[in-house]
């Protein structure tokens, strides 16, 4: 299996009886830039200056040879607008109480 455009890995994680996971408090979000490949490998780090960029939710348990953490639970490839987006969404939550993005305008 390639990688896809959002990907969630549970099999280190107990599922609960409604299917939700319960992640370990000390997980993280990473932003890396990464080229995907559908054989299921890829090129991710800090120090890449080409490709979508890449949010991962991971693990700081260890570090790994791209800078981050050793386990990516969730991934996700955003192109630069969906990048852009999402920061912006972000900045506004920050500032104004009670704000809530449901969804993105085009």
């Amino acid at each position: 299996m390639g990688y896809v455009k959002h990907q969630l890995y549970t099999k280190p994680y107990k599922i609960g009886k409604h299917g939700a996971v319960n992640l370990p408090n000390k997980c993280e979000w990473q932003v890396f830039r990464g080229k995907r490949s559908d054989k299921g490998t890829g090129s991710m780090g800090k120090a890449l200056k080409e490709g979508k960029i890449l949010l991962a939710l991971s693990e700081t348990y260890k570090k790994d040879k791209c800078g981050g953490s050793g386990f990516w639970s969730v991934m996700s490839f955003l192109t630069q607008k969906e990048a852009q987006v999402l920061s912006e969404h972000l900045r506004k939550a920050t500032r104004t109480p009670g704000y809530i993005s449901l969804k993105n305008k085009k």
